[in-house]
């Protein structure tokens, strides 16, 4: 696989062009191969021999908003130029942005860039009681800095799908008659980094041994097309143990 087909691909910008195989990548190669192996792999190849993205890319450079750059941008706290007379990088980095995240209500309060996971993203006219063009989307910034920074752990690899070659990864699958989901389990127990990514590998198919690890429910999302976009339906419970 080229470096330039996931660019070509993805609508890199020259930035996250830079931070794929750039600098910020040098120190330990073994995280750029894992970045490269969550991204897109080249036996998935469309007709013009361009490679498949991530089925967690949701966004192709439509309106300016490029993945990759974000995914370089987001973990670091980079502030986006737009957002530099409102916050600084010292706020974006705070701890306080993690602990929001992870163990409280979330409120959505920041004007910073996101990667369209969140079901609350899918901000059509139809869902909403005012023009959502005039109201600015706020995410959870902390939120979407742990989510980028886990890509990694969830390769992407080649699926046989009626007969055709898709792109899935880890915690991913397609469905006949939904399309592509996401499902992930809810688990009561500690677990290390290594059990946690096998948990997400099962889709919760297998749960043999789960006992162990404290399952208690698998959820699962779709990811739906939406205009130029690709958004994450809210997640249902679809199994409890």
């Amino acid at each position: 696989m080229r470096p330039d087909q996931l660019i070509a691909e993805i609508g890199l910008s020259a930035l996250g062009a830079e931070s794929l195989s750039g600098a910020s990548m040098r120190p330990r190669s073994a995280d750029r191969g894992n970045k490269f192996s969550a991204l897109t792999s080249d036996a998935v190849l469309k007709d013009d021999d361009t490679v498949r993205a991530s089925p967690f890319c949701a966004m192709f450079g439509q309106g300016h908003q490029h993945f990759l750059e974000r995914l370089e941008a987001v973990p670091q706290g980079t502030v986006p130029k737009k957002l530099a007379k409102r916050v600084t990088s010292e706020d974006l980095n705070a701890p306080e942005k993690l602990e929001q995240a992870l163990f409280t209500p979330w409120e959505r309060r920041d004007p910073t860039q996101s990667f369209r996971w969140d079901p609350l993203e899918d901000r059509r006219y139809a869902l909403r009681f005012e023009d959502p063009s005039t109201d600015e989307g706020l995410t959870m910034h902390g939120a979407n800095r742990l989510a980028s920074l886990a890509i990694p752990l969830l390769p992407a690899l080649p699926v046989r799908v009626r007969g055709k070659i898709q792109l899935s990864t880890v915690g991913t699958e397609w469905i006949a008659g939904t399309g592509l989901c996401v499902s992930w389990p809810i688990w009561s127990r500690p677990a290390s980094l290594k059990a946690i990514v096998a948990m997400f590998a099962s889709n919760g198919k297998d749960l043999t041994g789960s006992a162990g690890l404290g399952i208690t429910r698998i959820y699962r999302a779709e990811r739906i097309s939406v205009g130029k976009f690709f958004n994450f339906t809210r997640a249902l419970p679809v199994r409890e143990t």
